[in-house]
């Protein structure tokens, strides 16, 4: 059958340029909506014009909380980039500025004329300043983010760059945060600056805050003083220059887990009750860190390195310089970290302190600098310390989300509607694996070698894609435009179709470019060969640059199997052909994981002896993913139903050493035999284990054939916080009669968040439907909690959605009751009767109901200040309702 696969080239050391390759985009110069002949819909994308250089940037601020508001005072040192000017701007996104002054050096202040909008701050200087004057100014202002009209993007959720969690303490079970997140230009929603990438500046921060939180900043904390009004003000100061999206604050009752690592602290930021899950999570952290600084010949350049995890974080993780913030979903519990760990992340964010926050992209168009260089840190991570083949899954999993992302486009792109999408799966994914497939180019000596000449030379600078590709060219001694002009600034990658036959004593290898059919340029492509025969491993190299080349090697031996080199490097889809004998020969031959996980894949429909052992053999391989799909290929064969197949998943289930082989062996079980009521005691004994996976699936298997004995073992695990067990419970009690369940929706509810609790508020939603419209009105104050007081903007829209649909069956019900008394009254002829009268008192409840469910309804909307969320209510038809007051029954005599 035909498969895709990958494309893996290594090893090559000799590459020429092609000349047919397309002419190399425009380089970002000139903020302009120029199109430059481009076909795309967007306008070009330039860098900031850089009319100052902020110099250095001094912040004085504290917090209203009951307002979610921060007071603060900002002093700029600025200079003239090169030609003169007596006016200054400044990003100052909803910024009250109240008073604007010009201070000399003696510390006198004189007053400047300003105006200002919803964004920027313009400034009248009084005078023309030239780049060799640097003048300061004092900037009194109120930062409100809550006004911000914020929307985000699928990377970073919300961007309106300072947030209060829980400012008022109405959740019992959450801490009360602030934290700020600056990308792309979020930093000028909490004090006024040059929000852009390729500006640079100094630091310094006081934070006032009560003295029972902790702060967090960029850089050292210098001092720490206690105020007469029982506050606390810390001091943090960071000496080199970085970008102002950079900047952060993180304020909270944390625990701090205390390192050092060559002199530099290294610390973890965690609430109390999580400071054992700390070590677990960021453990590897100095070892990371010495591996970074070795690989690169870049020691870590900044003052200390702490990470801290915030609740209801807007994305996954931010890497602010020497403070990284993590969302609450990355910690993880000695049970929990069974199933999966968040190293990768850890991985990610530790590498951006040399490509991001050392060396920073000039523009968002060159965002792959930053993003391409931290996802490939992740491989460079997992193959130190766990191994190429463990590295090479994780590339394949980058593949799959980068070729899952359409539509193609160039990694450096000039032409996009807004930053925000610039964070996409090829600035990270394909910018990761084009990286790799230059390492495989180049060599690992002269790749490592161009990486630490492109860090020193660009250290505390900005940089575009050409700085790199000049500095690999320099290194190598190769020209090197036609890689970075086919893989960072042309999109697509090749799909081929792979075929070889033998005919006397030839072999003949036939590769045809078929991505031109996607308006998709031919790619110039240098390709190794692995052609099996007699045990033997040979390789040929071969250049494919025309859309059908087909390449005639002689050869004397019987071939068992021809491939294109199996190594992770450069990537495309192949199509290919295999036999099932090929299959199982490639499989117990190869030490790859793309050849390896293929051939699994190629026998998926195959119900042959042959397949069968293959498949065998995988589900006793020392890899569990090669486990997991082996259980999950051999569940699909006609067979599967077999005493054999069943006892093999049993034992799979009970005996295997990795959790997610264990779960999968339960799912299967439930899945291939349904009914089957022997299981029970299997499940049963799956909700002692330690992984919640295993819990997961164990209770849903569990469910599914003797649902009362899986809710009354569900009840022990509704105290775990578990988010994906808790959302699982909340599936199996969404039509249950039970009214007791609300206690667990409500305490859910105020633990989880993001993702999984707009989830579980749907689950709730559910569950409420059925019950009675008292019941309903419990839950419709619940929501009314969530919808105006959290802090994620989706779980409010979420829950507003749930109270309109909500509102929708005591509409109806409403409807229903009117026609069941209208029907009464037909029926009884005006005569007395005992059910009509119930019916109208019910009437009246229900009625009396409306008006406050009207009352609630406004009340959410009106609180709602982001008018993205708004109007994503009214498309769906929850709006503004016209309370009608309700006159009370008269008492019948």
């Amino acid at each position: 059958m035909k498969i895709k696969h990958l494309l893996i080239l290594a090893g090559i050391t000799t590459l020429a340029a092609c000349a047919s390759l397309q002419k190399n985009a425009a380089t970002a110069g000139n903020q302009t909506n120029t199109n430059l002949n481009s076909s795309s819909q967007f306008p070009y994308r330039a860098s900031y014009t850089r009319n100052f250089d902020l110099v250095h940037t001094k912040l004085q601020v504290h917090f209203v909380w009951e307002k979610q508001e921060l007071e603060g005072i900002a002093n700029l040192s600025l200079s003239p980039y090169f030609y003169p000017s007596d006016t200054l701007t400044l990003s100052a996104k909803g910024l009250e500025v109240k008073t604007l002054t010009l201070v000399d050096t003696s510390g006198k202040s004189k007053k400047l004329s300003f105006t200002t909008d919803s964004v920027k701050l313009y400034i009248q200087l009084g005078k023309k300043y030239t780049r060799n004057d640097t003048f300061e100014l004092q900037i009194q202002y109120t930062a409100k983010p809550n006004d911000l009209e914020s929307k985000g993007s699928v990377a970073i959720n919300d961007d309106k760059g300072l947030y209060f969690v829980n400012p008022l303490g109405r959740n019992e079970l959450k801490p009360m945060q602030i934290w700020t997140q600056g990308e792309t230009e979020a930093s000028s929603c909490w004090f006024p600056t040059i929000d852009a990438p390729n500006e640079k500046t100094t630091q310094e921060i006081y934070i006032t805050v009560d003295k029972r939180f902790k702060t967090l900043s960029n850089g050292k904390l210098i001092s720490s003083m206690v105020n007469k009004d029982s506050t606390r003000t810390d001091y943090w100061k960071q000496d080199l220059p970085h970008s102002p999206y950079l900047f952060m604050m993180a304020v909270g009752d944390f625990a701090v887990t205390e390192h050092t690592w060559q002199g530099i602290p290294v610390n973890y930021y965690v609430e109390p009750k999580d400071s054992l899950s700390a070590e677990l999570v960021f453990g590897n952290t100095p070892k990371m860190l010495s591996f970074f600084s070795e690989k690169l010949g870049v020691k870590y350049p900044w003052d200390k390195f702490s990470q801290v995890v915030v609740k209801d974080y807007v994305s996954g993780a931010m890497e602010n310089t020497s403070a990284t913030i993590y969302g609450d979903f990355v910690l993880r519990d000695e049970r929990q970290i069974m199933d999966r760990n968040h190293e990768d992340i850890v991985a990610h964010e530790l590498f951006h302190h040399w490509f991001g926050d050392l060396v920073t992209c000039e523009s968002w168009s060159n965002l792959s600098l930053n993003e391409s260089f931290a996802t490939y840190g992740e491989y460079l991570w997992i193959e130190h310390q766990y191994g190429k083949l463990h590295a090479d899954r994780h590339w394949f999993k980058d593949y799959l989300k980068y070729t899952n992302d359409e539509p193609w486009k160039p990694i450096i792109n000039f032409h996009y509607e807004h930053s925000e999408d610039m964070f996409n799966r090829h600035s990270y994914e394909k910018g990761g694996l084009v990286l790799h497939q230059l390492r495989q180019i180049v060599g690992d000596d002269a790749f490592f070698a161009s990486l630490e000449l492109y860090l020193k030379d660009n250290a505390y600078k900005n940089a575009e894609i050409h700085h790199l590709r000049l500095a690999f060219e320099e290194v190598t001694g190769r020209d090197l435009n036609w890689y970075f002009n086919q893989w960072f600034l042309e999109k697509g990658h090749p799909v081929l179709d792979f075929s070889y036959r033998t005919q006397s004593d030839s072999l003949i290898v036939t590769i045809e470019q078929t991505q031109v059919e996607k308006g998709i340029d031919l790619f110039y492509l240098p390709i190794e060969l692995n052609i099996h025969s007699n045990g033997e491993i040979s390789t040929q190299k071969v250049v494919v640059s025309e859309r059908t080349h087909e390449f005639i090697i002689n050869t004397d031996d019987d071939i068992s199997f021809v491939n294109i080199n199996p190594n992770i490097g450069l990537l495309a889809e192949v199509n290919q052909e295999h036999t099932v004998e090929e299959a199982l020969y490639v499989y117990t031959n190869s030490k790859h994981y793309k050849d390896k996980r293929f051939a699994l894949l190629s026998v998926a429909e195959d119900s042959s002896a042959t397949a069968w052992q293959l498949l065998d053999i995988a589900c006793k391989d020392s890899l569990e993913l090669y486990r997991r799909l082996g259980i999950h290929l051999l569940s699909l064969r006609p067979d599967a139903e077999s005493d054999d197949f069943k006892e093999r998943i049993i034992g799979m289930s009970k005996n295997d050493t990795m959790s997610l082989v264990r779960a999968s062996a339960i799912r299967t079980l439930s899945e291939v035999f349904p009914e089957d009521s022997s299981l029970i005691p299997l499940y049963k004994k799956g909700l002692e284990d330690l992984s919640y996976e295993v819990n997961v699936q164990s209770i849903t298997a569990l469910h599914s054939i003797k649902k009362e004995d899986a809710l009354l073992r569900a009840i022990a695990l509704e105290k775990e916080e578990d988010p994906r067990l808790l959302y699982t419970l909340s599936k199996l009690y969404a039509d249950l009669d039970d009214e007791s369940k609300i206690d667990f929706y409500i305490r859910t509810a105020k633990i989880t968040e993001g993702y999984y609790k707009v989830a579980i508020l749907n689950k709730f939603q559910t569950y409420l439907s059925s019950k009675s419209h008292e019941f309903i009105w419990k839950g419709l104050k619940e929501m009314k909690e969530i919808a105006i007081y959290d802090n994620d903007k989706d779980v409010r829209e979420a829950a507003g959605l749930v109270i309109h649909q909500l509102h929708q069956i005591h509409k109806q019900r409403l409807v229903d009751i009117a026609k069941d008394i209208a029907d009464k009254e037909k029926s009884s002829k005006g005569k007395s009767n005992y059910d009509l009268k119930m019916l109208k008192e019910k009437q009246q409840e229900l009625l009396e109901k409306e008006a406050k469910i009207q009352t609630l309804i406004n009340e959410v909307i009106n609180t709602e200040k982001n008018n993205f969320i708004v109007e994503n209510w009214k498309s769906e038809g929850f709006v503004l309702e016209e309370v009608v007051e309700v006159k009370k029954a008269e008492e019948e005599k």
